[in-house]
């Protein structure tokens, strides 16, 4: 089959730059901690969006709410806008959330995740042959 011609020639990709891309998932780990002591409820997003305006802190842009087999645990990962926000609210950890049935909300960063590499037998991966 003859080449298509140049001008349908297919587009050159780009090479990634991942520094900014490792940057910017620093960045989103200092914008998302975990909370604990959530009601039950299906309104853990709303009760924590008043919560953190009652304590003049920006409502969380996105909360996502745990569940296991089906139940909620009164536990989600919330994301704030800023920094400044999210440390405002972590600020707010061990206060006891009003008319929640006597829960104290706790705040805590998430981790950063590490890097896996392949398995090592040394290190207890890999398998059998």
């Amino acid at each position: 089959a003859p080449p298509p011609p140049a001008d349908e020639a297919a587009p050159k990709r780009r090479k990634v730059n991942t520094r900014y891309l490792q940057r910017d998932k620093k960045r989103k780990a200092k914008l998302k901690l975990f909370v604990s002591g959530l009601p039950f409820s299906s309104g853990a997003a709303e009760a924590l969006a008043g919560f953190c305006a009652a304590n003049g802190v920006a409502a969380p842009e996105r909360v996502t709410t745990l569940e296991k087999q089906g139940r909620k645990t009164g536990q989600a990962y919330a994301t704030f806008s800023t920094a400044e926000d999210a440390e405002a609210a972590l600020a707010l950890s061990g206060t006891k959330l009003p008319g929640g049935g006597g829960r104290w909300l706790d705040f805590k960063r998430v981790a950063e995740k590490t890097e896996r590499t392949g398995g090592d037998a040394a290190a207890g991966g890999g398998g059998g042959a």
